[in-house]
């Protein structure tokens, strides 16, 4: 599924257990999306730079997901 919003708010989760970082994102009126653990792209993603900024959050295909499978800025 698809969500398109301005973020309000990041936040960093505690560390997975092999210690890769984690994030949590909220969007205007969409409410709290999370990355998945120890997924390799959040490295590549400014998450300090988002607030205020226009996102697409792409979610897996399952129903009531919130686990962000991709996210792309200035949408």
């Amino acid at each position: 599924m698809l969500y398109e919003g301005k973020v309000s708010k990041v936040s960093r989760l505690n560390n997975s257990i092999n210690g890769n970082p984690r994030y949590a994102v909220w969007l205007d009126r969409l409410g709290r999306f999370v990355t998945p653990t120890d997924a390799g792209w959040v490295y590549g993603v400014n998450f300090s730079n988002l607030e205020g900024r226009n996102v697409l959050i792409e979610t897996s295909k399952r129903e009531n997901s919130r686990t962000i499978e991709n996210l792309t800025g200035e949408a």
